[in-house]
């Protein structure tokens, strides 16, 4: 018995439909690499293009400085000239600006292409404080030590026996805290008269230019209505009178005369 075999061919027409169908899968094949390669060159020429000269710190611009040198805010800031423009964080920039000793507050904005412009508040002395080694530390209401000089400064009230006075940009010690805030927070009618700050323990001392003492005692407790005491008895009985005012109970004001 034979059996018989037939042979199957495609039809012309489904076999060049499927010539037809593999040419364009493979065409979308290829389109979709040259479009990853595209995209590809794009990125690294994009990261190239911020690495270039064409997007570096070309220029640093600092406003509200009287104290603080340029150099200073660029060396702080990491705001080198060459430094690629996209390797500027304003906001870690501008944090580290606000350390330096005299910067209260800083804002940091890039400026496209290659300019950096920082924004400063510096701080205002209200004290100074001698210290052992002999020189004198200005310091701000916020208890910063702002810089060091050689001399007592001329028209801020004056801090005595302090020790451990920090160098500038630190902060000083509670009780000298106290005594830089009852030196910032002097109504003007005792600044007039007023000579300096004396510290005794944990009590503090207003040295009058007439011989007179004012003690507050701890100034970290009441210190305004303390002063507003102080300044109402002075009005009173005139700066003359004053041999020892204790305004350390504020309501209570005891003054011993010249």
């Amino acid at each position: 018995m034979t059996t018989a075999t037939r042979a199957w061919r495609m039809h012309p027409r489904i076999r060049e439909r499927r010539v037809a169908v593999t040419r364009e899968a493979g065409l979308r094949r290829l389109k979709a690499v040259a479009a990853a390669g595209a995209l590809a060159l794009a990125a690294v020429g994009a990261w190239a293009l911020t690495r270039s000269p064409l997007l570096d710190v070309d220029e640093v611009r600092a406003s509200g400085v009287e104290r603080t040198l340029l150099d200073e805010i660029v060396a702080a800031g990491g705001l080198g000239y060459g430094t690629p423009m996209t390797d500027v964080d304003p906001a870690a920039s501008a944090a580290a600006v606000a350390r330096l000793p005299w910067v209260q507050t800083a804002r940091v904005e890039r400026r496209w292409p290659g300019s950096v412009v920082v924004s400063v508040t510096e701080r205002r002395p209200v004290a100074g404080i001698s210290r052992p080694d002999g020189r004198w530390a200005l310091v701000d209401a916020e208890a910063r030590v702002l810089v060091l000089i050689d001399g007592p400064p001329v028209g801020l009230p004056h801090i005595y026996d302090a020790e451990d006075v920090p160098g500038p940009g630190q902060q000083l010690t509670p009780d000298l805290a106290a005594a830089a805030a009852a030196a910032a927070t002097l109504p003007e009618s005792l600044k007039r008269v007023v000579g300096g700050v004396n510290l005794r323990g944990d009590t503090v001392e207003l040295a009058l230019t007439a011989g007179g003492v004012i003690r507050l005692g701890d100034p970290g407790r009441q210190l305004g209505e303390k002063l507003r005491a102080a300044a109402t008895v002075l009005n009173r009985v005139g700066v003359e009178a004053i041999g020892v005012l204790d305004v350390t109970v504020p309501r209570a004001p005891v003054l011993a005369r010249a």
